[in-house]
């Protein structure tokens, strides 16, 4: 009679511990099925997959729009660039166009000095009276 009780021991003991390697503790301590919690796993992996899918349905639907999109900026910058280069070339010679005005008012205002030497002093003095009025106010 021994044999059978040891038997029945052991097999209760295998049932127990293939209980306790089918079930774990949460972090409150509440038992959890572990063949339950694999049930979770196919129902996961189809709500990814179809998370994947979505995201790629869109990434290709929105491909279009982002070409388009950048499309419609590099043409948008190449014509700012076309616009800021003809800009600057006109500033560059309105530049030289002062830069000659400049030098051609020198020129006239050295020869009439030179042709005027009394006029040339007598507008410097009229200049230097009427500033120090308008200054000392």
């Amino acid at each position: 009679m021994d044999t059978p009780v040891k038997n029945q021991n052991r097999s209760s003991t295998s049932n127990v511990s293939e209980r306790n390697q089918d079930q774990t503790n949460d972090r409150s301590g509440n038992s959890i099925d572990k063949k339950e919690d694999r049930s979770f796993m196919p129902k996961f992996d189809n709500i990814a997959s179809q998370a994947h899918q979505t995201i790629d349905k869109t990434t290709e639907a929105a491909s279009p729009f982002v070409q388009q999109l950048s499309s419609t900026a590099h043409s948008t910058v190449d014509k700012v660039a076309g616009m800021v280069s003809t800009a600057s070339e006109k500033v560059g010679e309105r530049t030289d166009q002062l830069k000659g005005y400049e030098t051609q008012l020198m020129q006239k205002s050295n020869q009439y000095i030179r042709e005027n030497p009394l006029a040339a002093v007598g507008i410097a003095l009229a200049t230097g009276f009427i500033l120090s009025r308008l200054l000392s106010r």
